[in-house]
């Protein structure tokens, strides 16, 4: 499966795709607000050899992006319809 081949397990892939049948439709709301700047977040990121990972300081905000596109391609790759809305308009 798509799953296994990014790196899940053969179980942990089928409880995903389990749970994308009992939530069928999965809704986010987003904090966009100003203390999104504040530089308390983390953020993983692969070094120059790429089978090493490092944690290093971000905004809020990034962090968060960083969150929500890796969900927007676990939705992708379950099928399962997602819905993203900003905190404030």
């Amino acid at each position: 499966s798509q799953l296994t081949q990014q790196g899940f397990t053969k179980g942990l892939a089928m409880a995903v795709r389990e749970n994308a049948l009992v939530f069928p439709l999965r809704v986010w709301i987003i904090d966009n607000s100003g203390s999104m700047n504040n530089v308390d977040g983390n953020r993983i990121i692969e070094t120059s050899n790429s089978s090493q990972l490092r944690i290093v300081n971000c905004t809020r905000w990034e962090e968060i992006r960083e969150c929500v596109n890796y969900h927007v391609q676990m939705s992708w790759l379950i099928n399962a319809p997602t819905i993203f809305r900003l905190l404030n308009p």
